[in-house]
């Protein structure tokens, strides 16, 4: 069975490859989300920067030729403080870490070879940044509060056709091969 939470902990860690640091991956909702990055407070494993899948999502099963359609929602998020002006957050959080870390993900989502772009070389979705959460008391998307100021951007309704499984190589595999 094809699993979608796992193939993006995959693209993720292809991420940090990309960028030269670890960047974490979470999944679920906001609320769990939270509780884990607040475990590991005081610990050594890195909180930030992180993708966060959330779930649930609905995978449709309407088309024969695919595993799934899906439309997915994430947020890329980094710790900042709310001492910053949006002009030092745009300079310190986005364009130093946010919009790199943006940029490869959708490049490691357009070279997946489990999802079927078509002709096309455009992942379809929504892109904010949003720098309503490093204000104080902000709520996520699902009403619960943050416990940490970030700054992030918001990936939503990532829109991918998730192929059926096929006998060939998996990108994973032709790395491993390759080193």
């Amino acid at each position: 069975m094809i699993n979608l939470v796992e193939i993006f902990g995959d693209i993720v860690e292809r991420v940090s490859g990309d960028v030269g640091y670890e960047v974490r991956y979470e999944f679920g909702d906001s609320g769990y989300i939270r509780k884990s990055l607040d475990a590991l407070k005081g610990r050594s494993a890195t909180r930030y920067p992180v993708v966060c899948l959330y779930t649930p999502f609905q995978e449709e099963k309407t088309d024969k030729r695919y595993y799934c359609s899906v439309k997915l929602d994430f947020m890329i998020a980094v710790v900042t403080t709310n001492n910053y002006t949006n002009r030092e957050r745009l300079e310190i959080s986005y364009k130093k870490t946010l919009h790199p870390i943006y940029e490869s993900f959708i490049r490691n989502i357009l070279a997946d070879k489990r999802f079927d772009f078509g002709y096309t070389t455009i992942v379809p979705h929504i892109y904010v940044d949003n720098f309503t959460y490093g204000n104080s008391d902000l709520r996520a998307s699902d009403g619960n509060y943050l416990t940490d100021r970030i700054d992030g951007i918001d990936i939503r309704q990532m829109e991918l056709k998730v192929k059926k499984e096929q006998k060939c190589m998996s990108y994973e595999t032709m790395e491993r091969l390759r080193k």
